[in-house]
């Protein structure tokens, strides 16, 4: 079983991404011709979703020739690779990983198969990037923050930040598209987990659940419930309670994946695009019923109302 469909940025693209735009002008990124890439991208990083519509993301705009420059020398067309339709807006900090490694040993013959391998880098490059940085956020955060946190004299972290969370003993926090791969790292104690989505910039919700259909049931719903339940103030998603969070948590997985197991709770994250990306996160607890009653409960007495995917308290 595959993983859940990830969108392409190149469908928001002039034309969908499909037909020569020409080179671009100018030969600055962040002032010039990166901010029409910028906008096709949803002023996002195309690689891990960082917010580039304030101003301290858009210092960090670069853009990304998805097929490398250097293919030119090895017979690619380089009316093709210097496209706007091959470049993506990222980060500084993703276009520096995997920005050179081999990638083909043909070289396409018609414009469409040179789409059609650019789709495929583009996603193979996005999947290595979301795992690379999971790691560096696990070293960063044994590393670099632990010492931190111990000489911070200032006032407590943001009611349900993610810094709140591991603040109230909560910890893994790896995406969902790393977990389908593996849960070695996932707790098989009982506890509570969490589903956080880093991402600052607006949701968009898909047409079509990529969630199973358990018991045969649809998991998609309009648009208008779910834009009614999405609370601006918090990255925080979804709670549960967990007898083994190893367990609990591999159903959850598999059914973004869309597998019809039962884990029908939550079933509204898996129609927020992006949904690969979001970060799953556990505590460790000897009764977890009560521990995700009381963090339900707390939850709705600060923003009116249960987190975007719990329906029930």
């Amino acid at each position: 079983m595959t993983g859940p469909r990830v969108a392409l940025p190149f469908a928001a693209y002039p034309n969908g991404g499909r037909e020569l735009l020409g080179k671009p002008g100018g030969s600055l990124a962040r002032k010039g011709y990166g901010r029409d890439v910028l906008a096709w991208c949803g002023y996002a990083c195309a690689y891990c979703g960082l917010d580039m519509s304030v101003f301290e993301g858009w210092l960090q705009l670069s853009v990304d020739h998805v097929i490398p420059q250097q293919s030119v020398g090895t017979g690619f067309p380089p009316e093709w690779v210097h496209d706007r339709t091959n470049i993506v807006a990222c980060c500084r900090s993703c276009n520096d990983l995997f920005n050179r490694d081999p990638h083909v040993s043909t070289v396409p013959v018609l414009l469409e198969e040179f789409y059609v391998l650019r789709d495929r880098l583009y996603l193979a490059r996005r999947e290595r990037i979301i795992e690379r940085r999971a790691e560096e956020r696990a070293w960063f955060e044994q590393n670099v923050l632990a010492a931190a946190n111990t000489r911070k004299t200032t006032a407590a972290a943001p009611l349900y930040s993610r810094a709140w969370l591991q603040s109230s003993g909560f910890g893994g926090f790896l995406p969902v598209s790393s977990l389908q791969r593996s849960l070695n790292a996932v707790p098989s104690g009982p506890g509570v987990y969490t589903v956080v989505r880093e991402a600052t910039t607006p949701p968009a919700f898909l047409p079509a659940s990529r969630g199973g259909w358990f018991k045969e049931k649809d998991p998609t719903v309009p648009a208008d419930v779910l834009r009614a339940r999405w609370h601006t103030g918090t990255p925080i998603l979804y709670f549960g309670k967990a007898d083994s969070l190893r367990a609990r948590i591999r159903a959850l997985v598999k059914f973004a994946s869309g597998e019809p197991v039962g884990h029908w709770g939550g079933r509204y994250l898996w129609q927020v695009d992006g949904s690969d990306a979001f970060l799953v996160g556990w505590r460790d607890g000897d009764d977890p019923r009560e521990l995700e009653r009381q963090l339900l409960a707390e939850f709705a007495a600060h923003f009116g109302g249960l987190p975007f995917a719990n329906l029930v308290g």
